[in-house]
């Protein structure tokens, strides 16, 4: 089954001071591995929304992987730095109803995910059905 939508860290994200600061440290052979690998892990940590359930994937050689139960979003907050409006990056937190929230840093185009989320949106008169059910 296809997810209704797909969420992923963007590498952009990845590339910051600390990367900088390691290629002068290292040295360009060190610093170019050190970049590939954090492209590669930024690429495979995902979020995939399904209607009923949302699953969470992360990691290259040491996977995880933890599927929750998806009844709605209560609230949606999406930060985007400078940088990360210049790079198309951004931080999406969401209170889902239910136990474990939505908190994702350096996504890939967060204003979609956040229109995606709030169509997801349910009242809080709501929140206990969705609960017990």
């Amino acid at each position: 089954m296809e997810p209704e939508y797909l969420a992923v860290r963007s590498a952009l994200y990845e590339f910051n001071f600390l990367i900088c600061l390691v290629l002068l440290i290292l040295g360009v052979v060190p610093g170019v591995i050190y970049i590939i690998y954090k492209v590669v892990t930024a690429h495979h940590c995902t979020i995939e929304f399904y209607p009923e359930k949302f699953v969470m994937k992360s990691g290259v050689f040491d996977t995880q992987e933890n599927e929750v139960v998806f009844k709605g979003v209560l609230s949606v907050v999406c930060n985007r730095t400078f940088g990360g409006k210049i790079l198309g990056y951004g931080t999406v937190k969401a209170d889902v109803a239910g136990k474990t929230n939505i908190y994702l840093t350096g996504v890939k185009d967060p204003e979609s995910l956040k229109k995606y989320l709030l169509t997801k949106k349910i009242e809080a008169s709501e929140v206990n059905h969705a609960i017990i059910n």
